[in-house]
């Protein structure tokens, strides 16, 4: 299933409670997480930065309680391995989203 209809490179993955600095770190490049979104704020979302060329071109708060990247804060993966599949944690049965390439 593809997640975003439009053409991006890679996507990045900011978890709970990250900010600007965390952006820029992961991205090569400034990028307002601050003021865009409430990342900075919550942890009950993960942000999805959908990356082309040195620009984000679409972002998703993704609520962790759907399926939780947040294992992935601070990851980047390229369009062609950005496959995800959900594994149960210990926790009343929280559900993880983890690399589908990771046993």
């Amino acid at each position: 299933m593809q997640a975003v209809p439009i053409k991006w490179d890679k996507v990045c993955i900011l978890g709970p409670y990250s900010g600007d600095n965390e952006a820029e770190k992961i991205l090569g490049f400034e990028w307002p997480a601050e003021s865009r979104t409430d990342i900075e704020d919550s942890d009950g979302i993960t942000l999805l930065l959908f990356v082309r060329d040195k620009s984000v071109i679409e972002y998703v708060e993704h609520p962790r309680d759907q399926g939780d990247f947040s294992r992935l804060d601070s990851r980047c993966f390229k369009a062609s391995s950005a496959k995800f599949r959900s594994v149960t944690g210990s926790h009343d049965n929280w559900s993880f989203l983890v690399p589908a390439s990771e046993a």
